[in-house]
């Protein structure tokens, strides 16, 4: 069964990330169905522990220099803004070095205005975090 099911994800016309991507998720089906868990120490059943998973912990994770905005790109975004709430959402972003999910989770008391600056509290992936 997990041949065929193996065979079919290959013949598929999917992104080598996404055949990787559901593989991983075949194995740690089984894994948890097998073992109740699929934590990294959870040992791999043998119906599936025959084929190779590449995960993205084997990628090279690191944020390159060149893949960074410029101040010069955050103008230009911010420029083109319609509105200044558009603006503001932009340039907390860039100044707080935040992370999508954490500007969404942001609510009024997350800012603290004082007299020349702000303080911005946000609950992100990492924890919680003031900026």
């Amino acid at each position: 069964m997990w041949r065929v099911l193996w065979g079919w994800i290959n013949s598929q016309s999917y992104r080598t990330s996404t055949k990787d991507d559901l593989r991983l998720v075949v194995r740690k089906l089984v894994q948890y169905a097998k073992f109740g868990s699929c934590a990294k120490k959870t040992p791999i059943p043998p119906e599936v522990a025959w084929f190779s998973v590449r995960t993205r912990d084997d990628k090279d994770n690191q944020v390159k220099p060149e893949s960074l905005l410029t101040i010069e790109e955050v103008r230009a975004m911010m420029a083109a803004a319609e509105n200044e709430r558009d603006k503001a959402l932009v340039s907390v972003l860039f100044e707080a070095a935040l992370r999508p999910g954490e500007l969404l989770g942001m609510t009024v008391g997350c800012v603290q205005f004082k007299d020349e600056y702000c303080l911005i509290s946000v609950v992100g992936k990492t924890g919680c975090a003031e900026k």
